[in-house]
């Protein structure tokens, strides 16, 4: 009976008989010779019978293919991420539908996204947890046989996000991608992996041959710091594939290039991890600062960070895709990952507050205060940047009074990552939470494992005057979680000011995701008192000057003294930054006491029509109390502004009030507030009573009020008049997102016709990029 079974085998190509009939298909493989194999973890060489070249090259091919594609996955998100924030930075020039294409693209790359990460899920889970000895994923080098020829691996560029054309091609629709198929073919004389069931026990291994152990290639100085011995390394190979050689004569004599693959990979290896950039030009100098890690876990961590998957290899350096999305270096010698991380996600999320009572008929819209987000470096090594690579992802834990520790957790759907709009009062409720965070690591590989990494970063905004938006930050992590006062109920945010220094205290939500438990807490530290004095400010404008709860008493009165001082005494905030609230206190009543002298209110009236610029972000107390000490006189304040009469009555004091309400009252509301604030020390009074002092005042034509016949100052009668035009002015309600300007300049008048929030500050509206 004859062999079927034979006759479909599949034929070496040498021995393939072709078909001349059109469309017919004839099953053939390549003939592959044996191959050679070291493994850095151990010193081995492992020889592969021809038989299994064609498996272990598969396997690699697999595992090249799959963590490549979960790079481009990240990518392509990343690319419509920056896509949508390109539309939104130009809003008058969005084509009608375009942000409904971009969010519907965004959609398309987040699903492969999301498929991709639950294969990468499926076949980790299939290994077992690091330093078990169990299945694992093995970190090895070819050695290609000399006259083998160079087979190129065209991976795409992981640097700086670049991918080659064939991955790129159709993004613009919004399509799945998938890398070239040259990811698949396996590497030649850099690092592969493969499943370590796939490495046969009775395949033969040679180490440490009698003159030259592996121990004696890989040092360790003083420091305790792990190099590798390039010559060494190359001789110990040598030796070794000898000792090969010999015992398999029988089987196969292969001469390997070893200067190519193991002379290179030492080479690299102890590369000085400094490098600093000059435009285009790397300068890498100086004694070795790397720190060899062999071990399964750094083996695991620097393949899922891609750093095997780099045309040239560079150990010392390679970009990481952290799932929570920020710039990352990997040192991959050294196995450890420090990376900024950008929680909740790269583009923050939109804090706002509950709509407030609506008129009838009027729909209610929450009040957005601007996207914020949290910017933490995070600091990861061995197999603990394995986990956190492997679950793609980053948890966070958070408990009272102790500072946050990075935890492994099991990836969540990415569509809640566009969810972008939390509220800074209001409890989300039990049914809403979803928690997430500080849930160990569910894959079976690498359950219980913790970083143990403090998080120092910054709590930072998107701000409004930066030309392309971007995020800055306002306050940096505290040092430690101490008592947090006043947090409690629902509260969820506030801004103390105490021991000298701003404070903030956040909900973990706010900074880190809607399944973060616990509080933060930040400070504001010099460096980024202006850029804090511009959150605070912009908090105040976004809300139309509501009274926010969250802005506590302490940090209210330190704001609006510390400005006082500023303008004053014609200096920076900064001057009097780090007073504690006696000391600021106490400043405030002897600069107070200087007015009682003419010749100070007048000067204070001249710094402040020289230097206009100055009540830029002051709140309306600041200006409520300048207006105050303008606003009183005496016979001596007639003769400090030289005698004048009529419109010229105390003119530059009269300048300075009108500079202050026509030049910087940013909307209706913020300059009935300071009308409002018009007192010694800011406090709130009658806005009627304010309204009619500040008349008086404008009104005078000479001491005691005497009204000169026939001499009208340049307001007389007209005062209410000149109120109402002034009122007209001014927008009802903030423009959020555009950059504050004076109230008497045409770039106001612009922004108050077209009376709409730019869409990367708003959560509602044509365009709106939170929601």
């Amino acid at each position: 009976m004859p062999d079927d079974t034979a006759a479909q085998r599949p034929q070496p190509i040498k021995e393939g008989v072709t078909n001349p009939t059109r469309g017919s298909k004839v099953q053939a493989q390549a003939e592959y010779g044996p191959m050679f194999l070291f493994r850095p973890e151990t010193g081995e060489i492992i020889a592969v019978p021809a038989q299994e070249v064609n498996v272990i090259n598969k396997e690699i091919g697999e595992w090249n293919m799959l963590i490549a594609t979960l790079h481009a996955a990240n990518a392509q998100v990343q690319f419509f991420d920056d896509e949508m924030v390109k539309q939104a930075l130009q809003p008058d020039r969005m084509t009608p539908g375009a942000h409904n294409t971009a969010q519907r693209n965004w959609e398309i790359a987040a699903d492969w996204q999301e498929e991709v990460i639950d294969t990468c899920q499926l076949k980790i889970k299939s290994l077992a947890k690091i330093g078990s000895g169990g299945k694992q994923l093995v970190e090895l080098i070819p050695l290609p046989s000399i006259g083998s020829g160079k087979m190129e691996n065209k991976a795409g560029e992981m640097k700086e996000g670049k991918y080659t054309k064939e991955i790129k091609a159709s993004w613009g629709t919004g399509t799945k991608s998938v890398p070239s198929k040259d990811w698949i073919r396996p590497r030649k004389g850099s690092l592969v992996y493969v499943d370590s069931e796939k490495l046969k026990s009775n395949w033969p291994k040679f180490k440490d041959p009698d003159n030259l152990k592996w121990a004696d290639v890989v040092q360790k100085d003083a420091s305790g710091k792990c190099s590798i011995n390039g010559m060494k390394a190359l001789r110990y190979v040598k030796q070794t594939m000898g000792k090969a050689n010999f015992q398999l004569k029988d089987f196969v004599k292969l001469d390997v290039d070893v200067e190519g693959s193991i002379g290179s990979w030492a080479t690299a290896w102890n590369a000085d991890t400094s490098n600093t950039a000059s435009g285009k030009v790397k300068i890498t100098a100086g004694p070795v600062t790397g720190d060899v890690e062999l071990d399964a876990g750094a083996q695991f961590m620097r393949y899922l960070y891609g750093g095997s998957l780099n045309l040239t290899f560079e150990p010392t350096k390679a970009d990481v895709a952290f799932r929570a999305e920020g710039h990352a270096e990997l040192a991959i010698a050294e196995a450890k990952a420090t990376a900024t991380v950008h929680f909740p996600a790269k583009e923050g999320w939109m804090w706002t507050l509950p709509a407030p009572l609506a008129d009838i008929g009027v729909a209610a819209k929450d009040i957005d205060l601007g996207a914020v987000r949290l910017t933490a470096t995070l600091e990861l090594k061995g197999a603990v940047g394995a986990s956190v690579a492997a679950e793609i992802s980053l948890g966070v834990e958070n408990r009272i009074g102790q500072t946050p520790v990075i935890v492994g957790k099991k990836t969540r759907k990415r569509r809640r990552r566009r969810a972008k709009k939390v509220s800074v009062v209001e409890d989300m409720g039990p049914e809403k939470k979803m928690r997430v965070a500080g849930v160990e690591g569910t894959l079976d590989a690498f359950a219980g494992l913790k970083a143990d990494a403090e998080i120092k970063g910054a709590i930072e905004w998107r701000n409004p005057e930066n030309q392309k938006k971007e995020f800055e930050a306002f306050a940096v992590i505290a040092p430690a979680l101490g008592a947090m006062a006043g947090i409690g109920g629902t509260a969820k945010l506030l801004v103390q000011y105490a021991d000298g220094i701003f404070r903030v205290h956040a909900d973990a939500a706010l900074c880190i995701g809607l399944g973060a438990e616990g509080k933060l807490s930040f400070e504001v530290s010099a460096k980024l008192l202006v850029s804090f004095v511009k959150w605070f400010f912009y908090q105040l404008y976004n809300a139309n000057f509501k009274r926010l709860d969250f802005l506590e008493e302490s940090a209210f009165t330190a704001m609006k003294y510390l400005y006082f001082l500023a303008i004053v005494q014609g200096n920076n905030i900064l001057n009097n930054f780090g007073m504690v609230e006696s000391e600021l206190a106490l400043k405030i009543r002897q600069v107070k006491s200087k007015f009682s002298d003419a010749k100070a209110r007048h000067q204070l009236a001249q710094r402040i029509l020289a230097d206009p610029e100055a009540l830029r972000y002051a709140p309306p107390e600041t200006k409520g109390m300048l207006i105050h000490d303008l606003c009183s006189n005496n016979n001596v304040d007639w003769m400090q502004s030289g005698f004048g009469i009529g419109n010229s009555y105390l003119i530059e004091q009269k300048s300075a009030i009108k500079k202050i309400l026509m030049q910087w009252s940013h909307t209706r509301t913020e300059c009935e507030n300071t009308i409002q604030h018009i007192s010694a020390d800011g406090a709130k009074g009658s806005y009627l009573a304010n309204l009619a002092r500040l008349k008086r005042f404008l009104n005078q034509e000479l001491p005691g009020n005497i009204d000169l016949p026939g001499v009208n100052t340049q307001h007389g009668e007209d005062f209410d008049v000149w109120y109402e035009k002034l009122s007209a002015s001014l927008k009802d309600g903030p423009t959020r997102g555009f950059h504050i300007v004076p109230s008497n300049s045409l770039q106001y008048a612009m922004e108050r016709n077209k009376d709409f929030d730019h869409p990367l500050f708003a959560s509602a509206g044509e365009g709106a990029f939170y929601a």
